[in-house]
């Protein structure tokens, strides 16, 4: 059975981070704080249209490099070694992430539902903004990280209040040090839990070819279109209609690579009304026409 992973938004996709070995999980123990990863991350890489879908704060442990984000017009660049951390928040919309340098990733999910449950009072941290913050250093939130990593290491030998005990701690400490007094709007917007996102994305999956309405996506998961609408985008960055396209057209991409079946058939199996169609959308979303694009791949 694989771990439940840190999710996050990838080019408007909800999905672990793609790179590195997983060298720790803490949903592999009875670890019952805040989700742990630790991942060791290869020597190059780069995530495009980046943001987490909680709070993620990650520290370097080990390894050195350097990285550079990308936020709009805004461009980040620090050293990447042992101490390095960095705050995403779930506001985060970033352009790109890429780095160079071996290093290993301690991340630390500061999710507000499982907060909900440990507090009796909310409002300690609910008039609250995370800020984002990039390539600095934190020893006391270091230690509170790395505390957690020890044990889960250890196979939770302190118990479940250790782990809730951490995670209670590691939030007032980021809270209290990198938080303005105002929540911003992006933090209000309410979206859809990362289990209704993925029966939704199960069920576009499994229709790709058919007339795939809101009504009909608002439904899986019980919801008004109008109000599905609003907190799908919030949760993936665009429309329901922009992901199904995008999504046919990522599978058109691999149906003509296979060139098991014709690029007709390759529109009718996308739900595409016909060659035609499907080719006129195609070359808006990547640039090229179907027959190029299978003559080049």
């Amino acid at each position: 059975m694989q771990p439940e992973r840190i999710q996050v938004v990838l080019d408007h996709d909800i999905e672990p981070i793609p790179y590195g070995e997983l060298k720790l999980c803490g949903s592999e123990t009875s670890w019952s704080g805040f989700a742990v990863e630790a991942l060791q991350i290869p020597k190059t890489g780069r995530l495009i249209k980046f943001s987490p879908y909680h709070h993620l704060v990650a520290l370097c442990v080990a390894g050195h490099g350097s990285a550079q984000i990308r936020d709009g017009s805004n461009n980040y660049r620090f050293a990447l070694e042992p101490g390095t951390a960095s705050i995403f928040t779930s506001a985060c919309e970033l352009s790109s992430v890429t780095w160079s340098g071996a290093h290993e990733v301690l991340l630390v999910e500061i999710c507000e539902s499982r907060l909900v449950q440990w507090m009796v009072h909310e409002d300690v941290y609910a008039k609250w903004n995370l800020s984002p913050q990039f390539g600095f250093k934190d020893r006391e939130m270091a230690a509170l990280m790395c505390n957690m990593r020890e044990d889960i290491a250890a196979g939770c030998p302190m118990g479940h209040l250790y782990g809730e005990s951490l995670s209670l701690a590691l939030t007032f400490y980021l809270y209290g040090r990198y938080a303005s007094s105002r929540r911003s709007r992006n933090e209000l917007k309410p979206k859809l839990s990362l289990s209704q996102v993925r029966r939704v994305q199960d069920y576009i999956h499994a229709h790709l070819a058919e007339d795939l309405t809101v009504s009909k996506l608002a439904g899986v998961v019980e919801l008004s279109p109008h109000y599905f609408s609003y907190v799908f985008k919030n949760a993936i960055g665009i429309t329901p209609h922009r992901y199904v396209l995008g999504k046919r057209i990522n599978e058109g991409r691999s149906l003509l690579a296979k060139r098991q079946i014709s690029i007709l058939e390759v529109a009718l199996t996308l739900g595409f009304a016909s060659q035609s169609h499907f080719t006129d959308v195609f070359r808006k979303v990547t640039g090229t026409t179907p027959r190029r694009f299978r003559r080049e791949h």
